[in-house]
């Protein structure tokens, strides 16, 4: 299973579309402060998981936030707990189990929020889609360049284009997004 990892540098042959998840954690870290909440850092085992830390720590530094009470290498997501008012970003996911606890997380503490990375998104969205209550639908954040994948009121020409080539509502997903973004993208080199 692919986990998340820090930026290793630039790399002539990779074309980069989403923000790298050091830029995602500095932004849902700026969404904390912008909401007033505190932010705390859950992992669980990942090999970069002291050096996505710091980074978190540097973004917490950046904004003047107090971290809420990191866990780092958490043996599983059955550890994961609210806290109130706060922003947890929740790296390390390993299956569809983690999805519900982190849902019964937020339904638990009606004021917690959880973010994700995109990629984790991307390839769990199945499960969120089905597993995840309306309800706490809104606290689950992530950070992604695209527009929303099923905003039908966009005027996003990238966005209106995928629709054409994904019709079926139900198949429009951050990864058929992702996907047709990508292939723009070699189609144009």
């Amino acid at each position: 299973m692919a986990q998340p990892s820090l930026y290793r540098g630039y790399r002539k042959d990779v074309i980069y579309t989403l923000p790298i998840l050091e830029q995602q954690i500095h932004a849902l870290v700026s969404y904390a402060k912008y909401k007033g909440l505190r932010a705390r850092l859950f992992t669980t085992r990942l090999v970069d998981g002291q050096s996505i830390h710091r980074v978190f720590q540097r973004s917490l530094d950046n904004f003047r936030i107090v971290d809420a009470g990191s866990t780092l290498d958490a043996t599983s997501f059955a550890e994961l707990t609210s806290i109130p008012n706060s922003v947890t970003l929740a790296f390390g996911l390993n299956s569809s189990a983690d999805f519900l606890r982190i849902n019964d997380v937020l339904e638990e503490d009606l004021s917690a929020h959880i973010a994700i990375s995109f990629d984790d998104l991307r390839l769990y969205y199945s499960t969120i889609a089905s597993d995840i209550s309306a309800a706490t639908l809104s606290r689950l954040l992530h950070v992604s360049s695209y527009p929303h994948w099923q905003d039908e009121g966009s005027t996003s020409s990238t966005l209106l284009q995928s629709y054409f080539s994904v019709v079926d509502q139900s198949l429009r997903t951050p990864q058929s997004l992702a996907g047709f973004v990508a292939g723009k993208i070699i189609h144009s080199i």
